[in-house]
């Protein structure tokens, strides 16, 4: 085979996986990745492609398996657009019929000719109009050959319109609390609930509580998790535990001399020192545990019915246990996939593990009862070295997300997280991404999916290659969004995504058929000759990102900027479904959260407010400005719903 026909048979291989031949650069030109990252794609998505001899045979075994899938394994039941059904030579589809298994336990059955519908392509299913409830069914195609099944989605057509409203917004470790242990905690996030409550507020968010590591060498970025599925034991507040109140050895401990001198260090710095304050706190919670597990008691009862009734958290334990032992990572580890090995963990360890997922699981969602709700948010991945990905490992594929290369990064973006595999976890009908979601939308009124994009598609960067050598690999879009919309109607979420940057109309156009809420930034929609813009979408909108600089900064290097209140009134009275306000630019802080792009020299999700959280609540111009902005989104509310 010449060497240009072995180049398009890989192009139209990759494409049939999925893989874009070229995408739009951020200067509008086109850019098409080369047949060598091509072939790396295809490699971590699964297929041998080494040669031109095991490409034809990739090629061929592909081919046969779609001529064997009558019936893909998700259907999603939408409006206008039948599910394409494959049928064999031989396959009398008018004599089948539509087997439906409904998630609470009845049946439906349907002659096959009442939901077919010719398509350009052939013959496709169409179970829109079928008056089927909302949710995850299970789906057979009876009389065919190997009665093929599925799982049927069948989503609400669109989320409820979100209420107008506003909340404040501050990462959780940078509050600074009566009590304070060098960071803030859920007890810290209570009482600025409490404060937003008086104030008329709607809701008050924070970057995403998900467990990270926090043991040397620490990596704390909110946005590398070791678990879209765990809490973190750094915020809860160990001091309103039933345990500690009944333990004399950890009050004995927090109370020694040495633990409070160390705390009045922690306390007072200006960064967060993760590993000090895990430290302490760990001394204590083990306490604790021991409290707790040593003791028969009606608490114990209860606990070790919520493990029985949940034995992830047990794994989750066990697993973290181990890399305290073992060390990290877990692909090093002499044990088979998914696996600790014998006597990698101690028992101690994986005691504390459950103790503190349980109690951070009690605590923050005695937060998300409260009034007003909690605004959290999920990110798009994973720790490499995670439990995720360890648990879940056919789910994720061995290459790296990113971005491409743009005016800010020339070289292109490489994040630091694998991706989730699109045609494994539709094989594992997104049992992983339901989880997910489920534990974040359970516990929020609000939730924001960061980069939105990654629904529709993820820029792969393959191992071994810079980000400038990446291709874009499409997701199952109407399925995924599908999922997002069932599962945050049933948690009663209003849902924002992240769709800033480079993302298409048509992505957009996606999220208002769903009903999401978009992101508006002021500082990415203003400039000098139009310094108070407003969303022409429904959006949540905010003066910046912890991506961006705080307003204080931001105004001192772009000098028309009006001044804060104005800013601030200015959205409230606007056409924002949601407005998002910073703690700390009320505050007057500067610098920023996260600065993209470096690593642990910029101090990154470390800095924590210069003022104590009782100090800004008590500070009338804060709590005038607030009031303001409360009083124009009441406003702004009575007058949308006269419109209505």
């Amino acid at each position: 085979m010449s060497r240009d026909a072995m180049a398009a048979m890989v192009r139209r291989f990759a494409r049939a996986q999925g893989i874009q031949l070229s995408y739009t650069r951020y200067d509008g030109r086109r850019a098409r990745p080369s047949v060598e990252t091509l072939l790396a794609v295809l490699t971590a998505l699964g297929h041998d492609v080494g040669d031109e001899h095991r490409l034809r045979a990739a090629v061929a075994a592909d081919r046969e398996h779609r001529e064997r899938q009558v019936l893909p394994p998700v259907v999603v039941a939408t409006p206008g657009r039948p599910c394409e059904l494959r049928p064999r030579d031989g396959d009398r589809l008018d004599h089948a019929t539509v087997a439906i298994t409904l998630e609470d336990g009845g049946s439906l059955q349907l002659p096959a000719p009442e939901v077919l519908r010719s398509t350009p392509d052939g013959v496709g299913l169409d179970l829109a109009a079928a008056g089927l409830p909302v949710g995850y069914h299970e789906l057979r195609i009876d009389g065919l050959g190997d009665v093929p099944s599925a799982m049927l989605v069948v989503p609400p057509r669109r989320l409820p319109p979100a209420p107008i409203g506003f909340g404040v917004f501050q990462p959780l470790y940078g509050l600074r609390g009566e009590r304070d242990w060098g960071v803030g905690d859920l007890g810290d996030l209570r009482r600025l609930q409490q404060w937003v409550a008086e104030l008329a507020g709607d809701f008050v968010g924070t970057l995403p509580l998900f467990a990270t590591y926090l043991d040397p060498p620490v990596d704390p970025s909110p946005y590398l998790p070791v678990s879209r599925r765990f809490w973190s034991e750094l915020y809860v507040d160990v001091e309103a535990l039933p345990e500690f109140a009944a333990s004399p050895d950890a009050q004995a401990l927090a109370g020694s001399p040495a633990f409070q001198q160390d705390l009045r260090r922690l306390s007072r710095g200006e960064l967060v020192d993760y590993a000090g304050v895990m430290a302490r706190k760990r001394g204590v919670l083990e306490l604790c545990a021991s409290e707790l597990f040593d003791h028969a008691s009606p608490r114990r009862d209860a606990c070790d019915a919520a493990l029985a009734e949940h034995p992830e958290i047990d794994r989750y334990a066990e697993f973290r246990a181990g890399c305290e032992k073992l060390g990290r990572p877990w692909l090093d580890w002499p044990a088979a996939p998914g696996v600790v090995p014998d006597g990698g963990a101690d028992d101690a360890a994986v005691r504390y593990y459950r103790y503190a997922q349980l109690v951070a699981g009690e605590q923050l969602a005695a937060a998300a009862a409260a009034s007003p709700g909690l605004y959290l948010d999920l990110p798009i991945g994973v720790h490499p070295d995670g439990f995720d990905t360890w648990s879940e490992q056919e789910s994720f594929a061995p290459a790296e997300v990113g971005a491409p290369p743009d005016d800010f990064f020339a070289g292109g973006q490489a994040w630091g997280f694998p991706p989730l595999h699109p045609g494994r976890m539709r094989a594992r009908r997104y049992g992983y991404l339901i989880d997910c979601l489920r534990h974040t939308f359970r516990h929020a009124r609000v939730a924001r999916i960061d980069h939105i994009l990654g629904l529709h598609r993820q820029y792969w960067v393959p191992a071994g290659t810079d980000a400038t050598g990446g291709a874009y690999v499409t997701y199952p879009a109407d399925e995924l969004r599908a999922i997002v919309r069932l599962e945050a109607a049933r948690a009663g979420t209003i849902v924002v995504g992240e769709d800033l940057g480079t993302v298409t109309p048509a992505i957009r156009q996606a999220m208002d058929r769903d009903g999401m809420l978009h992101s508006f930034v002021y500082q990415f929609a203003a400039d000098a000759t139009q310094p108070l813009p407003q969303p022409d979408t429904p959006a949540m909108a905010s003066l910046g990102s912890h991506d961006l600089p705080k307003f204080a900064s931001y105004a001192a290097t772009e000098r028309w900027v009006p001044p804060l209140q104005t800013c601030l009134t200015a959205l409230a009275d606007g056409s924002a479904r949601l407005l998002l306000v910073d703690l700390a630019d009320l505050a007057g802080q500067e610098g920023q959260d996260n600065q993209p792009g470096t690593g642990p020299e910029a101090d990154n999700w470390r800095r924590r407010l210069d003022r104590p959280l009782a100090e800004l609540t008590s500070d009338s111009a804060v709590t005038r400005l607030l009031t303001e902005i409360a009083e124009h989104r009441q406003r702004r509310a009575t007058t949308t719903g006269a419109q209505q």
